[in-house]
């Protein structure tokens, strides 16, 4: 996984991070107007709604909605520029993350009757964490998101183990961002993978 934080990228790079900026910007304003990816927009009685706005960001740095070709040089530091810039408003973004997922496993929690929505609300952050922490610099963080959108992307139903397992996601998340863990969190960030893949077998083996 290629961290755009990270001082200069390839050009195969900097279409990677330039891609992961939209996305993470898109993402933001989706959620300011109260609108998320197909699954997780609007609900009124039942429907979603999905708003698909076009990629201007991309097209600042250098990049094209559509086509290939060679990013220039000048486009590579106008991404790491703007990768820096973002990079505060990530940490902002990720601790409303963890603040949604905190309110869906409550949720979870005392309605299990049908969870279908919620489990696929719960899967979605986790997916979006995934793609977007590694771009700011946030591995460990990126990690986890992955953990949980693969432990939920194909649940149906839950029971007490999987509750706990994922209180166990969304507690780690937690501590990378409350504590601002960069990177792969170095002794922390080994302590709470392990504590994490504990929980995991602890589930496998049930």
């Amino acid at each position: 996984m290629i961290d755009c934080s990270k001082g200069r990228v390839s050009t195969l790079g900097a279409g990677y991070c330039i891609r992961n900026i939209g996305r993470f910007m898109g993402n933001a304003t989706r959620r300011q107007t109260g609108l998320g990816q197909q699954g997780m927009g609007t609900r009124t009685g039942g429907d979603h709604h999905l708003i698909n706005r076009k990629n201007t960001l991309r097209e600042k740095v250098g990049g094209h909605e559509v086509g290939g070709g060679r990013i220039s040089e000048a486009a590579i530091m106008r991404a790491e520029a703007v990768i820096e810039q973002h990079k505060e408003k990530y940490l902002e973004q990720a601790g409303k993350d963890r603040n949604q997922l905190r309110q869906l496993y409550q949720e979870l929690r005392t309605n299990r009757s049908k969870p279908e929505l919620t489990i696929q609300a719960l899967s979605q952050i986790g997916r979006e964490i995934k793609g977007q922490a590694e771009t700011f610099g946030y591995a460990l963080l990126g990690r986890f998101g992955d953990s949980l959108y693969q432990f939920t992307r194909q649940m149906v139903t839950v029971n007490d183990r999987q509750l706990d397992l994922i209180k166990a996601h969304i507690d780690a998340i937690d501590v990378v961002v409350s504590q601002n863990v960069a990177g792969t969190g170095g002794q922390l960030g080994e302590e709470l993978s392990n504590s994490l893949r504990r929980a995991i077998q602890r589930v496998a083996v049930s």
